[in-house]
């Protein structure tokens, strides 16, 4: 029960703080759930969300804008990782 409500509230920070949508929600609980150094990139999100590669695209590059996410090119692909930005927002709540 306890992890339903921490789920909860994860949720509802996000959607009022920084107005993401579900899909955005997911990819950040991901992100923290895989721990330091996880990264997704457009091809997972996709499969993570079962999207369009632009959506995944453009859902990541407004969690980039907003700091949540950072960009990190690898070879001819691009990563996002998660940034204390992310990790200071969970701290506070």
């Amino acid at each position: 029960m306890k992890n339903v409500e921490e789920n909860k509230n994860f949720q509802n920070l996000f959607h009022t703080a920084y107005d993401l949508n579900q899909r955005q929600v997911q990819a950040l609980q991901y992100l923290l759930a895989q721990g330091e150094g996880s990264y997704v990139n457009p091809s997972s999100y996709e499969v993570l969300c079962g999207i369009s590669r632009t959506t995944a695209i453009s859902d990541l590059k407004s969690m980039e804008k907003m700091k949540l996410v950072e960009k990190k090119k690898a070879g001819k692909y691009m990563r996002y990782y998660g940034t204390q930005v992310l990790r200071d927002a969970i701290k506070k709540r």
